[in-house]
């Protein structure tokens, strides 16, 4: 799978040289990468006020309000990046708790000269995942705001799902139960991410600090 994705990398970026008539050469296609990191390495003013620092994004510190209208007095549409507030923070902490596991892993299967568990080395893939579609902000430091992170929280909802399963096949009940919390969170916050209409009063109580109006 890693080589398909390099392919299928390398066969977009080659089209994207034929168009425009550039020559296409491996050589050509890494120098090309080269310049556009620097290009927006050299991106270091911060001054649009929708702007996050990207190890602000796992604890939603700042979310943006991508439309705020009032139609009538105490009427309003707003849409949002903000996510489900209990699975995004259930998802941090998930990651934090695999993290620590892959590392007391590591270190037992290096005191017992054996390879990891299959289902760690899956863990540490995941893992791996977000931090590659991370560093790019990480090594950088032009302007980022939190869609920057929906790539890499998608695979964190990959390790959420597994501890679920993993809870569902122990306490068939309590996964229900836990799911079933997390939906009807995903209700009580869907005005704010399908443009509903709300009133003042429900509005804030969704957003209830400053940093995510």
């Amino acid at each position: 799978m890693l080589a398909l994705a390099a392919l299928v990398y390398f066969a977009i970026f080659a089209l994207g040289l034929a168009i425009t008539r550039m020559p296409i050469s491996l050589s050509g296609m890494l120098r090309t990468n080269l310049d556009l990191l620097k290009h927006h390495a050299g991106f270091t003013e911060w001054d649009n006020g929708a702007a996050s620092k990207w190890y602000t994004w796992p604890f939603l510190i700042h979310p943006i309000i991508l439309r705020y209208a009032e139609i009538r007095p105490d009427r309003l549409r707003v849409t949002t990046t903000l996510g489900n507030p209990l699975l995004w923070y259930t998802t941090t902490a998930v990651c934090f708790w695999m993290l620590f596991e892959l590392g007391k892993a590591i270190v037992q299967a290096r005191r017992a000269h054996a390879r990891l568990p299959e289902e760690m080395r899956a863990t540490g893939f995941v893992l791996g995942g977000m931090v590659a579609l991370t560093l790019p902000f990480i090594l950088t430091k032009r302007e980022s705001y939190i869609w920057h992170y929906f790539g890499a929280y998608a695979l964190a909802l990959g390790l959420v799902a597994a501890v679920l399963a993993r809870l569902e096949r122990r306490r068939p009940l309590v996964g229900l139960v836990v799911c079933g919390v997390i939906a009807l969170v995903s209700l009580y916050y869907s005005p704010v991410w399908t443009d509903g209409v709300i009133d003042r009063a429900g509005f804030l109580h969704r957003l209830p600090f400053p940093g995510w109006r």
